[in-house]
This record gives structure tokens, sequence and C-alpha cells, in this order.
């Protein structure tokens, strides 16, 4: 890649209504850690095979609408899936400055306030150089019900390695990923309880992806966080690594790894014992660090 593209999703939606799949994966599936012995490998479960929708059509060029433009930066945006339940905001913040490029995506799942929260904010910030891509409400239905799931599927579950999703949601997303061409990709999620603490928990846990400078950025993150953010008398909330998430199965970020080789990272709070305004500081205080670590944007506290 001629430049570092990173993405943040937040919640995404695609160029039609979901296809019908499992929806069987459980609460914070990307994160789901892996099985002691297992070395951090994630398998993949045999399924009945499904019949994949054909390969999406190249993404069109798409019909930006300038928001704001300075001598600094403009901010354009462009929707997905123009026309249907699924349309949905991406928007493009573009530095006078080259450099690279970050996809940010919120909204993944509807009920996860704090990932899309974030995004929105993230999406109006100045940064320095690169550009800077956000998808605020990646599952624009799933967000506006404010449930995990819309149509009966889980989003982030119709990102398979190496493959064609059933979803045609996904698919678009996908497709503008590709078309942005990320080196960094940042996926904004919340959980109902924390990592190692709760049984199924998998919040205030930041989750790298195997490829690129994720687990550097990650473990900076973390440090920030934990020394800066996250009061002394919440030790339980301090933030942990993740397992670090390799190129096979299926959801957003291990795509970026396996297809991409580009940098993924999964950020997770946890709602137990904190607040809206706590989540969705921590997460975006997450998302400038990782961002300032490749020159896009001032680090926190400077």
């Amino acid at each position: 890649m001629a430049a570092i593209v990173a993405v943040v999703v937040v919640a995404s939606a695609g160029a039609a209504l979901f296809a019908t799949g499992d929806g069987s994966a459980p609460l914070d599936a990307d994160a789901v850690p892996d099985p002691p012995g297992a070395a951090g490998a994630q398998q993949t479960t045999a399924t009945t095979p499904r019949t994949p929708w054909p390969t999406p059509e190249p993404f069109p060029n798409p019909d930006m609408q300038v928001l704001s433009e300075s001598d600094n930066q403009t901010v354009s945006t462009y929707k997905l899936a123009p026309g249907t339940v699924n349309e949905t905001e991406v928007y493009v913040v573009e530095s006078s400055e080259p450099g690279p490029t970050a996809l940010v995506v919120g909204g993944m799942h509807g009920n996860e306030v704090s990932g899309f929260t974030a995004a929105h904010n993230i999406a109006n910030w100045t940064i320095e150089r690169g550009t800077l891509v956000v998808i605020p409400e990646a599952n624009k239905a799933a967000v506006t019900t404010r449930t995990r799931k819309a149509f009966g599927t889980d989003l982030n579950d119709e990102f398979p390695v190496g493959g064609v999703s059933n979803s045609t949601l996904a698919n678009a997303i996908w497709t503008a990923v590709e078309y942005h061409d990320p080196d960094v990709v940042i996926d904004l999620h919340s959980s109902k309880g924390i990592y190692k603490v709760d049984e199924g928990g998998v919040g205030q846990a930041i989750f790298p992806g195997a490829t690129g400078t994720a687990r550097e950025d990650t473990a900076a993150a973390i440090n920030y966080l934990n020394e800066n953010e996250v009061p002394d008398e919440m030790q339980e909330h301090k933030f942990k690594r993740g397992n670090i998430l390799k190129g096979s199965g299926k959801s957003l970020t291990r795509r970026v790894v396996g297809d991409l080789g580009a940098s993924a990272i999964l950020i997770e709070t946890a709602k137990r014992d904190t607040t809206l305004d706590q989540r969705v500081r921590w997460t975006e205080v997450a998302v400038r660090v990782i961002l300032s670590r490749h020159g896009m944007v001032a680090a926190p506290g400077t």
C-alpha cells in the first residue's frame, strides 16, 4: 500500500437488506478468547455450506458531498446502500498533508451505544495528515432499534475470511473497505461484562490483529488508558490485551487480517459499573493513541 490507511468501523449499512443468516454467534463473538491449548488459533467450525451471493461489483466512485473545506483539510460524506433501510453515512476526512488512511467503524451491533457515539465524534476530528474514514453506524437498522442484530443476523458474523458473505450489507461494507484500502481498521464495540472477570465478558480489553502494527498500537493504547484514564479505584476496569485475532474464521477484523494483511484492532469497553460517558471517552482516547502513532493526530494530553 502506498499509504497507511486507518479505518474505524462503528456500524455500517450495505447495498441492500440482510440476507438470512444463522445468527448463532455468542455475545461479542469476535472477541471470544481462544480455548486453552489452542496457542491463540481460532478454528473454523464446520457448518452447512451456504449458497454465496455473487461477488459484489467493483465499488463505484462514491458520490461525495463536501461538508467543509479549509486550507488544512476537507470533510466529505457519501452514502452506503442509498435508498434502502440500511442507508448510512460514510465520512471522509482528508488532510492537505499526505499520509496514512485510517478506517474506523462503529455500530456493528446496535445496542453498543458507546461505539457509534464515539465514532460520530471521531468523524469530527481534525487530522494532521492522511485520510480518516469513519462509518459511525455500520448497521443502521440495528442502531435504530438499539438491538444487537437486524433481521435476525449478527452482522459481524458476515465477514468470512477468503469468502463472500450471504449478507449484501456486509458485502457493501467490505467493498467500501477495499475501495479505501486502509492500513489500519479499528472496530468499536462494548460488552456487558469484563474480560477475564465476568463469565462471557470481553469488555475493558483491546484485541489486536496478527498483522501490521496492531500489537504495538494496542499496547500503547492500553498503557495510556490505564495510567491516565481509568481511576485506580476501578482496578477491575483496567484494560487488558485480548487474544490476537488471526486471519481465519469470520468477523470484520479477522477478514482485514486474512484478506488485506492490514492492521486491525477491536476495542471493547464494559457496560458493568460504568457510565456511557466513560465508555465513550475511553474508546475515543484509545483511537487517538492509535492514530497518533501513525502521525495522523496529536497524542492525547499534548
